[in-house]
């Protein structure tokens, strides 16, 4: 699995973790593991390797900002009949641990302007919805 500028790795999950293994390229190569917590019965099976970068880039934001980064749905859970999290293009962020002195839009913006043009970053009344939808 290629994770464009990060080079190459793989993604695996134990019970309510996903972590994200990374091998970069250069003088001498480096390994980068992420890691991030599931909410209890998300799915995270068939993602696809755009997101999981989505999903590596929102755990540095939230790190950043003093957070755990927490996922709420992956390909599971009840969307909309087209929605993109039935094909593994699609997830949802926790926020309703970020106080109000964080401002939860700033999160999604930093998130949003990492990203680039080619995802969607909605910051929705109960979660980030972050997908890959190249224009």
């Amino acid at each position: 699995m290629h994770y464009g500028g990060y080079g190459e790795g793989y993604y695996y999950w134990h019970r309510t973790r996903l972590f994200v293994v990374c091998y970069g390229s250069g003088l001498n190569g480096y390994i980068k593991q992420y890691e991030m917590r599931l909410k209890k019965g998300v799915s995270v099976h068939g993602l696809g390797a755009e997101i999981i970068i989505a999903l590596m880039v929102a755990n540095e934001v939230y790190k950043e900002h003093g957070y755990e980064l927490v996922v709420t749905s992956g390909s599971d859970g009840v969307h909309g009949y087209s929605s993109e999290h039935y094909k593994g293009d699609a997830v949802d962020l926790r926020t309703s641990m970020i106080k109000p002195d964080t401002k939860k839009s700033v999160i999604a913006a930093a998130i949003r302007e990492r990203l680039g043009n080619d995802y969607d970053v909605v910051l929705e009344a109960t979660h980030i919805h972050c997908e890959y939808d190249p224009k």
